[in-house]
């Protein structure tokens, strides 16, 4: 879901993000990357970034252990998968992602944000998969707090977040509001900071509400 979605970008990071300037690939927990032929794409990581919660250092063991729980298992990630063999740690800090067949767009799809959203390895084996659903362990720049279900998910500043400077918030607290109504009227009496998908009705009305920015994006 959307909402799963927005709560897992700030928890996990991907290899490669896209940019909001310029809609192109940028480099996020790979800083490099090519192709040695058409079946083959090999990603270089950062060196020294951290999980959450002390689980230690991101390395290219995790990035695989990532894509092939995701093929084997046959995880909701599968259909970005449909065309890749597996994935191997060739050392510390490189993966390589080997193809069934030549996939132009997989810079842009299956290795950009929830493609590559990478848990921690040691941390989801540690804890199982159930008790990790519940205390999810990522590299992103919020760390997980607590889940209230159908009430709230509280996130914290990740002190660690290899972007310096990045997050620029303490705390970040995601409610599970669906109706557009009630959370137009919750961001209009100053109960939410944020609000996304408005309904398109509504823009003008918040476009002209003081305090209030209305930003959108093609």
């Amino acid at each position: 879901t959307v909402q799963e979605a927005e709560v897992n970008y700030n928890i996990y990071a991907p290899l490669v993000h896209l940019s909001f300037e310029t809609l192109g690939p940028v480099p996020a927990l790979a800083t490099e990357w090519h192709q040695p032929d058409p079946l083959t794409w090999q990603f270089k990581l950062r060196e020294g970034v951290q999980f959450h919660k002390g689980y230690g250092e991101v390395t290219a063991e995790d990035v695989a252990f990532n894509a092939n729980y995701t093929i084997e298992e046959n995880k909701p990630r599968k259909f970005l998968y449909s065309f890749v063999k597996g994935a191997k740690a060739l050392d510390k800090y490189t993966v390589e992602f080997q193809l069934e067949k030549p996939f132009t767009p997989f810079l842009v799809t299956t290795a950009v944000d929830q493609g590559t959203w990478v848990v921690s390895k040691k941390a989801y084996e540690e804890m199982g998969a159930d008790a990790f659903g519940r205390n999810p362990v990522g590299a992103g720049p919020f760390e997980f707090v607590s889940w209230e279900p159908g009430s709230a998910i509280t996130l914290k500043k990740f002190e660690q977040y290899y972007e310096s400077g990045l997050p620029h918030l303490e705390e970040l607290v995601i409610y599970p509001v669906v109706d557009t109504n009630t959370k137009k009227l919750q961001l209009l009496n100053g109960e939410l900071d944020f609000i996304d998908q408005p309904d398109m009705k509504d823009i003008p009305e918040l476009e002209e509400a003081p305090g209030i920015t209305v930003a959108q994006a093609p």
